[in-house]
């Protein structure tokens, strides 16, 4: 799993298939999605702050 919210913090889905491929489970499916999610919205939020501030 904390292969996955590595790979999920860089938005690497490729290094995600080769972790699950190497593991032969996808657990690490788990951790990916919650450190792939977060930034995304984070990322959303802020360019809107962005905009509104110039």
């Amino acid at each position: 799993m904390i292969l996955g919210a590595i790979v999920g913090a860089m938005t690497s889905g490729g290094a995600l298939n080769v972790i699950n491929n190497a593991a032969k489970s996808t657990v690490a499916s788990i951790g990916y999605t919650g450190a792939y999610a977060l930034p995304i919205v984070l990322l959303t939020i802020a360019g809107a702050l962005m905009i509104l501030l110039n």
